[in-house]
């Protein structure tokens, strides 16, 4: 009983992982981001770059960007007063879903 306990709760877990990654690409704006940062392997963007890609306000792809690095989909590097987000590669799920949407282009 207690192995069938452990199981259920890794597999409740992991249903909230793929549910919080699904509300989060549910969002257009996030699903532009990942086209504006995989239009070719090691592409940086500022936000201003990803911006003027997707052509929705900065503050809302600033917003969506928060929460893509919370959850390991992007990442950044600061260059002087700017950050330059990234896609992570160390995500497996994050890295899954990302060629699925970057695919379908």
């Amino acid at each position: 009983m207690e192995k069938r306990a452990v199981k259920t709760r890794k597999n409740r877990d992991l249903f909230e992982n793929i549910a919080e990654y699904m509300r989060l690409f549910s969002h257009p704006i996030a699903v532009g981001v990942v086209y504006a940062l995989s239009e070719r392997p090691g592409l940086k963007r500022n936000v201003g770059q990803i911006t003027e890609f997707i052509d929705v306000p900065r503050v809302s792809v600033s917003k969506v960007l928060s929460k893509m690095r919370m959850m390991g989909v992007v990442e950044s590097d600061r260059h002087g007063t700017e950050k330059y987000y990234y896609l992570c590669e160390n995500d497996d799920t994050a890295k899954k879903i990302v060629n699925i949407i970057a695919e379908g282009s």
